[in-house]
């Protein structure tokens, strides 16, 4: 891919960089070199024609590493800069170690300028300190980030303007000098990482460095730096770091300020769903009643989750479902199901129509939303309940002889289609209890709901019930650990007294 001579000549900054004769000077388009000068032709062993021509990255790659330039590249693209000590390798077979220090620069043009410095030879520094090194500067000080070059004793051998600005002091002024002379207040946060990279050659990335500089004195400012190791081979002593920073502290006040509204909303989305459960449960002769709901705690993931008990003549109606989606959305579809559904039962329908009558209800124009549900009429005095489900999970009865899942009902989402819901029956025998749930307690990233259920099951069959349904609704959070931390969680469970011995 050749460049276009017009388009590189009108371009001032890079005309003279691609004089320099000491410095190796790239361009380059994604994973492709589109151009360089003389001296990046000689460090690779291409011509200027070749070098003019193009060709991938890859092709410099040594054997054992055929990703690591390309890699670079992709670093660049993606951070804004990159600092990397590799080998190249020429057509003949030679290698030569290099210090790759590649950034984006705005405007149009190929996305991405790197300057490559031969490591081989021994005066590397002193090659960046001649009458050329602010001709090099011009490349440093175009970049998007803070760039410094320190030696082994953390002196400065180079920084660029966006670094020295940063510390509040010109480049100049850094040159030769103990890092920490210049900014004393960041060595809590950074010699640590410094002296690591030093000791073990090994790169450290993302290194959060706090503290102030005598740009902004007495303001604490939080930098996100990376160090690199400089080396004349993978294999020799380091002779110093590269260091790469860029000022987050703008950043990280906005983030400070996007939690702290996310939290405020997260509590006005779960002060709001708790107002719309129920303040208190009904005392039933002969049973024990007991509710949870869980809200979600890692973000603004409060959903539609929410249940209900509905005394209704000679019945107790016992509802718990789960609106599709999460936030404000979802609060107000759950209203509107929990408001229909509680309105359907007062009207006398059994589980199945009460179901039927809420998916017609969330299918009529102006309405829009899925959500499952599962409900279930219990007569108190023999135990029998009669129970339709909506795409939701399982509902159990546990007791002496076990648990066991309540599957003989089972109908679409609510909101999926005008689907009539059959019901089904069962008996919650004395002693035994009946637990309804969300989703939220028995799913798990990387397990099946199976797995869930099955777990279920077996707190059901090892519970001791005769501490009533508080206790029983607390032994199930505590089977499943995390509950409520990725959804909301609802647990209802009603449980029978065991009657005379």
């Amino acid at each position: 891919m050749a460049q276009d001579p017009g388009a590189r000549d009108a371009d001032p900054t890079f005309a003279a960089l691609m004089r320099l004769t000491s410095v190796g000077i790239a361009r380059g388009v994604g994973p492709r070199l589109v151009g360089g000068n003389g001296e990046l032709g000689r460090i690779v062993g291409r011509s200027a024609e070749q070098v003019g021509d193009g060709f991938p990255w890859r092709d410099l790659a040594p054997p054992e590493q055929p990703d690591r330039l390309v890699a670079a590249v992709q670093t660049i693209v993606a951070r804004g800069a990159v600092s990397v000590t590799t080998d190249v390798v020429r057509p003949d077979g030679t290698r030569v170690p290099v210090l790759v220090v590649g950034v984006t620069l705005p405007g149009d043009g190929p996305p991405w300028l790197a300057l490559v410095v031969d490591l081989s030879d021994e005066q590397w520094r002193g090659r960046l300190a001649d009458h050329e090194s602010a001709i090099v500067s011009t490349l440093l000080d175009d970049a998007p980030v803070g760039f410094a070059l320190m030696d082994r004793a953390l002196r400065f051998v180079r920084i660029n303007r966006e670094l020295a600005a940063m510390n509040g002091t010109s480049p100049a002024e850094h040159v030769g000098r103990y890092v920490f002379d210049v900014v004393p207040d960041v060595r809590g946060s950074a010699e640590a990482a410094l002296r690591a990279v030093l000791e073990t050659g090994e790169p450290l990335r993302d290194v959060e460095v706090v503290g102030s500089t005598p740009a902004d004195p007495g303001v604490e400012h939080v930098w996100i730096e990376s160090f690199f190791p400089v080396r004349s081979h993978p294999s020799a002593e380091v002779r110093g770091i590269a260091a790469i920073a860029r000022d987050v502290t703008r950043v990280r006040a906005l983030q400070a300020e996007l939690a702290r509204v996310t939290e405020h909303q997260r509590t006005a989305l779960e002060q709001l769903q708790r107002a719309l459960l129920p303040d208190s449960l009904p005392d039933l002769a002969g049973w024990s009643v007991d509710a949870r709901y869980l809200s979600a705690s890692d973000q603004v993931r409060l959903g539609g989750d929410w249940y209900d008990v509905i005394v209704a003549e000679d019945r107790v109606v016992l509802v718990v479902g789960d609106v599709v989606g999460h936030g404000l959305t979802a609060v107000g579809m759950m209203a509107q199901a929990r408001a229909a559904t509680r309105a359907f039962v007062s009207e006398g329908y059994g589980p199945g129509e009460v179901l039927s009558r809420v998916a017609r209800l969330l299918l009529t124009p102006g309405v829009s939303g899925m959500a499952t549900a599962v409900v279930a009429a219990l007569d108190p005095a023999s135990g029998d309940v009669e129970y339709a489900s909506a795409g939701h999970p399982y509902a159990f009865v546990g007791g002496a002889a076990g648990a066991r899942r309540l599957d003989g009902a089972q109908g679409p989402m609510l909101g999926s289609s005008p689907h009539p819901y059959a019901t089904a029956r069962t008996t919650v025998p004395p002693g035994g209890a009946l637990t309804m749930i969300t989703d939220g307690l028995v799913e798990r990233r990387g397990e099946s709901l199976e797995v869930g259920f099955g777990r279920l099951a077996g707190l059901l069959r090892t519970a001791d019930l005769t501490g009533g349904a508080p206790a029983l609704v607390d032994a199930l959070i505590r089977g499943f650990p995390g509950t409520g931390h990725r959804d909301d969680t609802c647990v209802l469970a009603v449980v029978r007294d065991a009657g005379p011995a």
